[in-house]
């Protein structure tokens, strides 16, 4: 007997992207995107996205990311979050007083304040993160 996969009355892909659909991948790509992250924006099933970048990876349509999933478990792409910010310091005045100048601040960003210490970090523009 022949396996076929994704072959399931329950399951359906949809494997045809049009254009339009195309760019926006190459773009969340290449900005490093994880693909939890492209298929949601994309409103497409993980899975879609995961075949859509083995095949542009096999044809080299897309270059190789350094961090862009840590692979299947359970059936499912268990996609990295964008987690790896780069903390840069902000100065605090002698007498401990913080400020800010919010016209300077990168338009999405998140601040850590630890220990007497500051830092900031500019999230990614397709970061999702609710306040």
């Amino acid at each position: 007997m022949n396996y076929y996969l994704f072959e399931a009355k329950d399951f359906e892909l949809n494997l045809v992207f049009v254009e339009e659909e195309l760019q926006t991948f190459q773009e969340l790509w290449e900005d490093n995107v994880s693909l939890k992250h492209i298929a949601k924006q994309m409103r497409r099933h993980p899975s879609e996205i995961a075949l859509l970048v083995f095949d542009h990876a096999e044809r080299g349509l897309i270059k190789k990311r350094n961090e862009d999933y840590s692979g299947f478990e359970g059936g499912r792409i268990m996609a990295q979050e964008e987690t790896n910010l780069r903390l840069q310091d902000v100065k605090i005045s002698e007498t401990g007083i913080l400020k800010l100048d919010i016209m300077e601040l990168p338009k999405r960003c998140v601040l850590v304040i630890s220990e007497g210490k500051v830092k900031i970090a500019a999230l990614h523009p397709h970061a999702e993160i609710p306040l």
